[in-house]
């Protein structure tokens, strides 16, 4: 993950359905629940959320957050598992 282009929309794997304060969501486009979505850090490298500052980790759960709010809106769009 850590070679992605976080500038993309479509990161080959996930397409981007929010871009957040210091991390950015995708949809997983191959995975076997409907919706599957992840949240990856992307302002500086760390490998657990353990090792984010207080600041970048309430940061980084409204941006979780924010796309557990944005799912709903694009639920028609989703593709089925395959």
């Amino acid at each position: 993950m850590c070679g992605n282009d976080w500038t993309a929309d479509d990161i080959g794997w996930g397409l981007l359905l929010h871009r957040g304060e210091v991390a950015q969501s995708y949809l997983w486009r191959s995975g076997q629940v409907r919706g599957y979505s992840i949240t990856i850090v992307t302002a500086r490298h760390v490998a657990e959320p353990t090792e984010l500052s207080d600041d970048e980790a309430a940061a980084f759960w409204r941006d979780t957050l924010a796309l557990g709010r944005a799912l709903p809106a694009v639920e028609d769009e989703l593709p089925a598992p395959r």
